[in-house]
Parts: C-alpha cells; sequence; structure tokens
C-alpha cells in the first residue's frame, strides 16, 4: 500500500510543550534555581503530565508505528541541564515517546544548534527561541502552555501561598495520584494540519501591501499579480513533504491530512491557488477562504471528528488567541516582508520589487496632498489583515 518514502520531517520539541512544566517553573520564579534543581532531582521519577503539544506528538508517534517508518523525527530541545532535565528524559519513557536526540543547553537556546540537529520545524513555549530559529531559516511556532488549563497540585499551591518555607523543600514531593489531564484521552489515528496561509505558507509581501496602502488597493494588487506565485513562507517546505507523504497512500488512507483555512477572499483567492499550485502543495484536505471572517468556528467543526488530531498554526495572535483553546494551535512568528529560502530568493526579490512598485503606482493615484476620499468624509472601515 505504501511506496519508499524518501523524506521525513525532523520536530524539535521544548519539554515545555511536550509537558506540563508550570508547577516546577512557578516554584523556580518564587524560590529561586537552587529550589527548582533540588525539587526536579528529588521528583525526577515522577512523570511529568502531559503538555498542551503532547497529543499531537504522542499520535505522530502511533503514526511511525504504523507504517513502520520515521516519517517524523522527534529531538527534545530544554533549557535544563543534566540533573533538572532528567525528569523529562523519564517521563518520556515513562508515557513512550520516542526521541532520536535531546539537547539540554543549561541556559538560553542557540538557535544554530538547530540546525546542527537538522531541525526543520521547531515547537517551544518560548516566542524569542521560535523568533530566533525562523530567522535563520527553521519554521517554528509557540505554543501556549497554559492554553488548556494547568492543575496546580494542592500541596504546590501551598509552596506557591508561602505556607511551606524553602528550608523544608527536602520534604517537598509531587503527589502521585495526579488529575487526568484534558489532553490524555484524545489521542488519534490522524493527524490533520490546518495551515494559515500568508506568513506561513506564502511570505509576507501581500500581508505588507495591505498594512501599508489598505483594502482596495491590496484587491488591486492581488488582481494585477494574480499569476504571480508568491515567494515561500517558513512552512512551505513543511507542507510540501506532507504532501508528498500523503501522496503514498491510497486515496483516503492516509494518516496525515493538510487543510488550508484562510482570510483571504474575493479577488485574493485566484492568486493563492494559483501559488499553491506552482509550489506543487497539494491539499488533500479542504480549503476555506473566510473573506475575513474569524477562523475559530471551522476548527471547532474540525475538531468533531473522532479520529483527528487537529493542529492550526497561524501567524495572527488575535486568531490563535480565540483558537487555542479549541484545537492545538501554534503561533508563527510575523516577520516582515518575504520569507527567502533556498530556491526562492529570486521570486522573494520579485515580489519585494513588485512592492516597491504598488508603493509608486499608489503615489500616483494619490499626489502628496489630494484628498484620496475626494473630501468627502468617510467612517474608518474595520480592517481585518489577509491571511
Amino acid at each position: 500500500m505504501v511506496k519508499e518514502f524518501t523524506k521525513s520531517i525532523t520536530i524539535g520539541i521544548s519539554t515545555s510543550a511536550l509537558f506540563d512544566m508550570e508547577e516546577a517553573k512557578q516554584l523556580r520564579a518564587k524560590y529561586g534555581a537552587k529550589f527548582y534543581s533540588d525539587f526536579m532531582v528529588e521528583n525526577e521519577n515522577v512523570p511529568f503530565r502531559p503538555g498542551y503539544f503532547f497529543d499531537v506528538i504522542n499520535t505522530i508517534k502511533h503514526i511511525n508505528e504504523t507504517v513502520g517508518h520515521k516519517l517524523f523525527d522527534i529531538i527534545l530541545i530544554s533549557r535544563n541541564n543534566a540533573w533538572t532535565g532528567m525528569r523529562a528524559v523519564k517521563s518520556c519513557h515513562h508515557y513512550g515517546i520516542p526521541f532520536s536526540s535531546a539537547m539540554f543547553g543549561n541556559g538560553e537556546l542557540n538557535p544554530e544548534y538547530l540546525k546542527a540537529y537538522d531541525i526543520n520545524w521547531f515547537v517551544t513555549t518560548n516566542a524569542k527561541d521560535a523568533e530566533k530559529a525562523q530567522k535563520i531559516g527553521i519554521a517554528s511556532c509557540t505554543v501556549d502552555p497554559n492554553a488548556k488549563g494547568v492543575n496546580i497540585s494542592e500541596q504546590i499551591q501551598r509552596i506557591l501561598d508561602g505556607h511551606i518555607s524553602p528550608e523544608k523543600q527536602a520534604a517537598i514531593v509531587t503527589p502521585a495520584e495526579e488529575k487526568a489531564s484534558l489532553l490524555r484521552n484524545q489521542f488519534n489515528k490522524k493527524l490533520h494540519v490546518v495551515w494559515d496561509l500568508d506568513r506561513v505558507i506564502f511570505d509576507g509581501t501581500s500581508d505588507d501591501v495591505y498594512g501599508a496602502h489598505g483594502l482596495e488597493k491590496y484587491r488591486q494588487y492581488e488582481l494585477e499579480h494574480a499569476d504571480t506565485p508568491m515567494a515561500d513562507g517558513p512552512f512551505a517546505p513543511i507542507a510540501r513533504i506532507l504532501g508528498q507523504i500523503a501522496g503514498h497512500f491510497q486515496e483516503g488512507h492516509s494518516p496525515i491530512i493538510t487543510t488550508a483555512l484562510t482570510a483571504r477572499g474575493d479577488e485574493a483567492t485566484l492568486r493563492a491557488m494559483h501559488s499553491l499550485r506552482d509550489k506543487g502543495i497539494l491539499f488533500d484536505g479542504e480549503l476555506h477562504f473566510m473573506g475575513g471572517k474569524d477562523k475559530d468556528k471551522i476548527l471547532s467543526i474540525m475538531k468533531k471528528s473522532p479520529d483527528h488530531t487537529v493542529l492550526f498554526l497561524d501567524d495572527s495572535d488575535r486568531t490563535i488567541d480565540m483558537t487555542k483553546g479549541i484545537v492545538t494551535s501554534g503561533l508563527v512568528p510575523k516577520q516582515q516582508g518575504s520569507f527567502s529560502i533556498g530556491d526562492d530568493k529570486k521570486k522573494a526579490g520579485e515580489a519585494a520589487s513588485a512592492l516597491a512598485a504598488a508603493a509608486a503606482k499608489d503615489a500616483v493615484i494619490a499626489p502628496k496632498g489630494t484628498p484620496a476620499n475626494d473630501g468627502k468624509a468617510k467612517a474608518p472601515a474595520v480592517k481585518r489583515t489577509p491571511k
């Protein structure tokens, strides 16, 4: 049924995205590094609760096992040292989460190490780390560890409230009986990846036109460039590989489903479709052109499928705030202008030139000192950033 695979995706995931480490982080913030270190060592045999991205990684694990081929490679990334990081490793063993490599940085992350590990998708809870990684060409997203609620145990809450002094830290243990995670029993057979387009699959040039010149000029720009493919965004290479993987399976049998969910509409629809075809990116799921409408309702419908683990990636803080409690949602760092990767540098340059041309055209259409609305007062329009 399955042909020989030639490509896979290497995901670098921070331990704080994979596991619920919020209790330990709060203890560190309140009582310092020494308290945190002792606490982690004393409790290293107590598995962390599954974290926000755990269900996605667990689904990936089952896909690899079912296919009998490593479609995804997992690498642990942590700011902990060898002592405090041992609890995360033991938690992986407890849940049966495989990882081929691990890096414990003992402090701030150097993104160059991610390249050395051949990571092409980085998932973290630290926005600065995600931005650093994406700037050097690694597709990245940030997840909110508190998005689906963190159950702080009564004992930890007492410590945080100051009822137990730091001097008594040797007697502190995490209760063995833990509240069930909201994610733990939601492992499904298929991974459904839902992509935003602009600044995720495509670069940000069209968004820049909208931001600089408004909706009408954006529409005009998209119509005039409908046959001009957009340059790659950070996740375009990942989307290509996922599409190729899905193509190895008989129709309807792929464990990976990909869908586009974008705020683009009307005049901007054709260019997006043309760009996807030009890039060889085929979504075997659905394409939703929302025309500026909010995306949470669509994701709520997708979530109802009993055999899908839904992962949504978008560059809008507002959108992710709306969706992160519905499905697992990752925030892609925004970058101005084109995100140039490999062979797409030329296309990115062409897109930048087109943007400059659009700016020049606007200068002609609305000369300095000429009212854009012919002197007639108009109510400001509510803007929605097209994706």
